[in-house]
């Protein structure tokens, strides 16, 4: 028989054995005292349930097997330690941690009501917390912040409210699991700044996104919305600075983007809607600075808010690879599609066009209409370079202003397409203003036509446009038809100011 021995707070115990039967530990975890953490209601006291003996743990009551006794004779235990149950819960429904809690666990609280979760100072853990019955999830439910890696939320949850993840920066990972709950919502602020955040799937059942929820989370590449979400809103600055997000599809039950909801997404340059999208607005600054180069809106889309695309620079296309179709859009707000530099043809129907609109497209050359009214009279093209063309050939009341091409290069003349202009077919009888709001084109306009002119087609308020000759040349004859104020004066000649 051989002596074991060692000491466990303060106490010297000797444990006698036989090598073949092992060394019984019953003394020694009857020597380990209990943990207590936090005081009061906050208590959670923790009994010993294993002892850790190097890097081998063992029942309480077990014994240290022949096995693991190296060579013959007395032997001492050194390093003995007592392991308890990693979580307990309070009177008061915190979650406390003992100290057998590791940096790195993944631990699993459940079938509990959780009024709180402290993680040790210098912990990083993760949670899954499906079977908890919390049904929402608060700011400050959590602490601290840096503690948290990844969490799986309560499927009774249908609530995370306001800032409940704000500065989670080591959160990497959140899962909601399948549920019964009809509607969750996600407030203002709730995961803003988690900066390791990558990816997030969100559920069918999510119903509103709040304003700045997902702002500032700089490493999030991946948004997936789960099929048949019902998500209506997506609220201001829900993915404002979210540099790495590169793709998203917005589901079809969303019905507007509010303002900077994708601002400054310097890599979001695929954005797709979900196909029957009930998607009516853009807000102001939604894709401002986005590398976008196509989007297809969706038909049910009427407006365009002020600065939605400005500063698009790679835009080119909407519904189109080529040109910008508006065609469906009745508001395009102030700035919308500012700096939008490669622009290069706008379709539009006959919308109310905002300040500076389309200012420094640079790119801009020509633009259609496509409504049976149609009227460009705001100041909406400033900086725009090379706009020169309008075709109208799809309109019957049209209305121009010479403000329109105020920035045209000097070298560039003014072209408008008008169509058919024969008041024997009612379908091509047209009413055309141009409206001479100063300024002076630096050539003179060519208004061109498949049909011959008949006068009454046109009111002009005097003689000129843009301090030019108005002159209409068809393509259907070899005329010239030059207004003198009141009337067209037909000739076989060109006049000079064609092409001055």
């Amino acid at each position: 028989q051989y002596k074991a021995t060692t000491t466990v707070n303060g106490t010297d115990i000797t444990i006698p054995f036989y090598k073949n039967d092992g060394i019984s530990l019953a003394d020694i975890a009857a020597a380990m005292n209990p943990e207590t953490v936090g005081s009061g209601a906050d208590a959670v006291t923790f009994d010993v349930q294993k002892v850790k003996i190097g890097g081998a743990e063992y029942p309480t009551n077990g014994t240290i097997p022949a096995s693991a006794i190296s060579g013959n004779g007395d032997v001492t235990i050194n390093g003995a330690a007592p392991v308890y149950e990693k979580w307990g819960v309070s009177s008061s429904n915190k979650i406390q941690f003992s100290s057998s809690l590791n940096n790195g666990d993944s631990v699993t609280i459940g079938n509990v009501y959780i009024s709180s979760i402290v993680i040790p100072s210098g912990k990083q853990i993760s949670l899954n917390l499906n079977d908890a019955y919390n049904v929402s999830l608060d700011s400050g439910f959590i602490t601290p912040p840096a503690g948290l890696t990844s969490i799986t939320i309560p499927q009774n949850v249908s609530e995370i409210t306001d800032n409940a993840f704000q500065n989670f920066e080591n959160l990497e990972s959140v899962i909601f699991p399948p549920t019964d709950i009809s509607q969750i919502y996600i407030r203002d602020n709730a995961f803003e700044n988690c900066t390791s955040l990558q990816s997030i799937t969100l559920p069918n059942n999510i119903a509103d996104i709040g304003q700045e929820a997902f702002h500032g989370c700089e490493n999030l590449n991946t948004v997936t919305f789960a099929p048949g979400s019902t998500l209506t809103n997506i609220r201001y600055g829900a993915f404002w600075d979210c540099p790495s997000l590169q793709a998203i599809n917005i589901p079809a039950s969303v019905s507007s983007l509010a303002t900077y909801t994708f601002c400054g997404c310097e890599n979001l340059g695929t954005i797709t809607f979900e196909a029957g999208s009930s998607l009516s607005s853009i807000g102001e600054y939604t894709f401002n600075g986005c590398p976008i180069q196509r989007i297809d809106l969706p038909d049910s889309v009427d407006t365009i808010e002020a600065n939605a695309f400005l500063d698009c620079e790679n835009l080119s296309g909407i519904n189109s690879d080529s040109s910008l179709d508006l065609s469906n859009v009745t508001s395009i707000g102030n700035y919308a599609f500012e700096g939008c530099s490669s622009i290069t043809s706008v379709t539009l129907g006959n919308p109310t066009i905002g300040q500076d609109a389309f200012k420094d497209c640079t790119s801009l050359e020509s633009i259609t209409g496509r409504n049976n009214t149609f009227s460009l009279t705001t100041d909406a093209f400033a900086g725009c370079t090379n706009l020169a063309r309008i075709n109208v050939t799809w309109s019957q009341n049209i209305t121009i202003s010479s403000t329109v091409f105020h920035s045209l290069d000097s070298t560039k003349r003014v072209i408008i397409d008008l169509g058919s202009v024969n008041q024997a077919i009612p379908a091509n009888n047209k009413h055309i203003t141009l409206q001479d709001n100063g300024g002076t084109f630096a050539k003179t306009p060519h208004l061109t036509s498949n049909t011959i002119v008949l006068a009454n087609h046109f009111t002009i308020s005097g003689s000129t446009w843009g301090s030019r000759q108005i002159i209409v040349k068809p393509s259907t004859s070899f005329d010239y038809y030059t207004w003198n104020g009141t009337d067209f004066d037909p000739t076989s000649t060109a006049p000079a100011a064609w092409d001055d």
